[in-house]
């Protein structure tokens, strides 16, 4: 199968990358860095794209039998002087409850028959922040609007776990940091 990972340079995306290529599927990152070198993942095809600036046109997705999106941000991608309030909200709710649906309704277009998201366990442990925290809430959109699309031809699901441990080897691991920061209090 040829499979495209959306944020495949990342923890989550690399990682799924380098065991579905274990199976031996067709493999392609993309991510808007190449990959590191000493991670595995520089002997993978690339392709440079950044789903929230809309650079993957339908043409980019065309021959892809599967898509895993592992891309959706989160308090590491917040814009500089956004780590909370109303301009942190929006951009949760843009990048994730909005583009991540959009990007599987491309996908879908495309031809891709398998759509994988990989989103976030908050809004089915924690479904009353849905209302008053934007980033379960653009969790929650991203899950449904994804799984809305799903029908005989596009088979889309997400899939929400509580908590990644791990990453390829060689990889800095932001995500650890960043959990770490949080345990720290220094994230909202």
């Amino acid at each position: 199968m040829r499979i495209l990972i959306i944020g495949g340079t990342g923890a989550i995306g690399g990682h799924a990358a380098l065991h579905l290529k274990s199976l031996g599927h067709d493999v392609v990152l993309s991510s808007r860095n190449p990959p590191a070198k000493g991670t595995g993942l520089e002997s993978l095809e690339w392709l440079a794209g950044n789903y929230l600036e809309g650079t993957f046109g339908q043409a980019d997705l065309e021959g892809f039998e599967g898509i895993v999106f592992a891309a959706g941000n989160d308090v590491r991608h917040l814009p500089a002087g956004s780590e909370a309030g109303p301009e942190a909200d929006a951009h949760y709710i843009k990048a994730n409850g909005e583009e991540i649906p959009k990007f599987a309704a491309l996908a879908k277009a495309a031809g891709v028959q398998c759509f994988i998201n990989i989103g976030s366990f908050y809004p089915q442990v924690l479904p009353e922040k849905i209302e008053t925290d934007a980033y379960v809430r653009s969790r929650d959109m991203a899950d449904k609007g994804v799984r809305a699309l799903s029908d005989d031809s596009f088979r889309a699901m997400s899939l929400n776990a509580s908590f990644v441990v791990g990453h390829p080897d060689g990889m800095a691991s932001d995500m650890f940091a960043a959990y770490i920061n949080y345990a720290r209090g220094l994230y909202p």
